[in-house]
């Protein structure tokens, strides 16, 4: 599988980050992230992936048609394989094959080695202890490993996960629970 592009998007309501990669074959596959889960792995990204040498990084740009706007708008790469991948293109939502259905995997587990240049990630999602799973197996050629890792650095930074090496979190809007005693309260997200 090559991948052509890859987008992250905080979902504040669901508390996790939904990954979405598209591939030259013209699939798409999608992947929910949980704190938990990133809270391991995050720490032996950061050691196999060293900071970039530049400044230059992804921008936030709009959300991508065809997935409803619940959250933070996707942090984007096209193409994500290059050095100086193109941040500013929308990531594609026409591609038409979804070999994991619509409903994205929820990763539980992820393992990753090196294969030289290569960086080979195994994302599992075991709901059921007795069950296989479902898995997907990505290698991130070099210029992708610092898309993923700069991607993933500013999407950490729009939730208040506060794990290392990424921004802090922007202070949170005023909500329903923070209004004064006197003000109408229409209900709970969670």
């Amino acid at each position: 599988m090559e991948i052509h592009q890859l987008s992250l998007q905080y979902q504040r309501e669901q508390d996790r980050i939904l990954m979405r990669f598209n591939t030259t074959s013209r699939e798409e596959l999608r992947l929910w992230l949980t704190r938990l889960l990133l809270k391991g792995w995050w720490p032996m990204l950061l050691g196999e992936v060293p900071a970039p040498a530049t400044s230059e990084g992804p921008q936030a740009t709009a959300g991508p048609a065809g997935l409803p706007d619940q959250g933070t708008p996707p942090i984007q790469a096209m193409p994500a394989p290059t050095p100086h991948a193109d941040y500013g293109q929308p990531f594609r939502a026409d591609y038409v094959t979804l070999p994991l259905g619509e409903t994205p995997l929820l990763v539980t587990e992820v393992s990753q080695q090196r294969r030289g240049d290569k960086l080979a990630i195994s994302f599992l999602e075991r709901l059921d202890p007795q069950a296989p799973g479902r898995t997907v197996d990505v290698e991130f050629e070099t210029g992708l490993q610092q898309g993923l890792r700069q991607l993933l650095t500013l999407t950490l930074g729009q939730t208040d996960w506060n794990l290392p090496d990424t921004p802090q979190a922007p202070p949170a809007a005023p909500s329903a629970l923070n209004t004064p005693p006197t003000a109408s309260r229409s209900g709970y997200l969670h």
